[in-house]
């Protein structure tokens, strides 16, 4: 499973279905190799790059004298094994050092500093007559108190994310496809690795050109000159449960191509074409239209709209409304009278225009319309 993403990916989504929480890398919890535990399953520590079995091996042993308090302790206490600032920093990014500092922002700041002057000090005491903790004002070297993390704005979450991606290989604690949650559920959008599993079992879900939605991030794209002098291009697209490749053919890649940016979200409708069945280690999603997925000023508000469950002309009122403003914002009704909230059918989201607030403020009362 480590040697391998497409596997990795293939037992997370099997978590996921049996409800199995996976548990971030963590340097007082994790062993090398994913292990069972009573909230879940914890990722170990052997995915992450730049981190040898001797440094594991090393983390792993050094916890059983007690858990590592902090980063300075972390550091400290490694110091003269096969750790290195590259092995710091991996950890820091793929959130195994979480909780060691106030967030993994600060930890980048003092790390480097702090694991350079205990490297050196050990180097000048080889013959270990001074203790490695022993660091005094009189011989020029900092203490732990020198060392004090500073308080500072955690990254952006999309940063977060992506620090766990090149040091794990894999997205940890989320994916960037995640916050379109909303807009995935409305388009009835189905995994990458469903899709592409469906399609390699020839299950009927997936007949040939039949229209396939997708919600995925674009991690690469490759530009292909054609004989006819037209460019089409082939395309990775992924979410967090596995990668698909695109093709995007002259007639979809001249309208769209000058916008395309990996790392970009993108609402896809593609198909999985017949010749792609006959290739089962590559599945290929033929893409018919591809559009940006915008961020909202109205993504993660939500318009409150409060009504007695029989008052169905008035409920008939707000629908058609609702209906005729379709947007970003999301849409919840509330039953005052059985204490009941649920999501509009057919209903996405609205935009949030004063005219949409002010006529629903005429139909239901003005108490009875919030937006948070």
């Amino acid at each position: 499973v480590m040697d391998s993403a497409g596997k990795l990916n293939e037992y997370i989504d099997d978590l996921d279905k049996h409800n199995v929480k996976l548990l971030p890398p963590n340097v007082n919890k994790s062993f090398a190799d994913f292990s069972i535990e009573k909230e879940g399953i914890r990722f170990g520590l052997l995915p992450i790059k730049n981190l040898g079995r001797g440094v594991i091996n090393a983390v792993v042993k050094e916890r059983e004298n007690g858990e590592y308090k902090g980063l300075y302790d972390f550091c400290s206490r490694l110091c003269g094994t096969e750790l290195n600032k590259r092995s710091v920093e991996a950890l820091i990014k793929s959130g195994a050092l979480d909780g060691l500092g106030p967030n993994r922002r600060s930890m980048f700041i003092r790390y480097e500093g702090m694991l350079s002057q205990l490297t050196s000090h050990r180097s000048s005491n080889v013959d270990g007559q001074l203790d490695l903790f022993d660091l005094t004002v009189s011989s020029g070297e900092k203490k732990e108190e020198d060392y004090k993390i500073p308080a500072v704005d955690e990254f952006k979450t999309a940063q977060l994310l992506q620090m766990e991606k090149e040091s794990a290989g894999f997205y940890i604690s989320g994916h960037p496809v995640e916050r379109y949650e909303r807009l995935i559920r409305h388009l009835g959008c189905k995994n990458i690795y469903k899709i592409v599993s469906s399609a390699k079992e020839g299950l009927n879900g997936f007949k040939d050109r039949q229209k396939q939605p997708l919600v995925a991030m674009l991690t690469s794209k490759k530009p292909h000159l054609q004989k006819n002098g037209k460019q089409m291009c082939f395309a990775e697209f992924e979410d967090r449960s596995g990668s698909i490749e695109g093709i995007l053919f002259s007639d979809v890649y001249e309208k769209c191509g000058s916008v395309l940016k990996e790392g970009n979200i993108y609402k896809i409708i593609g198909t999985i074409s017949s010749d792609s069945f006959k290739d089962e280690e590559n599945v290929k999603l033929i893409v018919n239209t591809i559009e940006a997925v915008a961020d909202s000023p109205d993504e993660g508000k939500a318009l409150y709209i409060k009504l007695n469950s029989n008052e169905a002309d008035r409920l008939e009122q707000v629908y058609r409304l609702l209906c005729s403003m379709k947007g970003d914002m999301q849409v919840k009704i509330c039953f005052e009278d059985k204490k009941k909230t649920f999501l509009p059918k057919g209903i996405y989201g609205v935009k949030n225009t004063r005219n949409l607030i002010s006529d629903l403020k005429k139909i239901c009362g003005e108490d009875n319309i919030l937006v948070k």
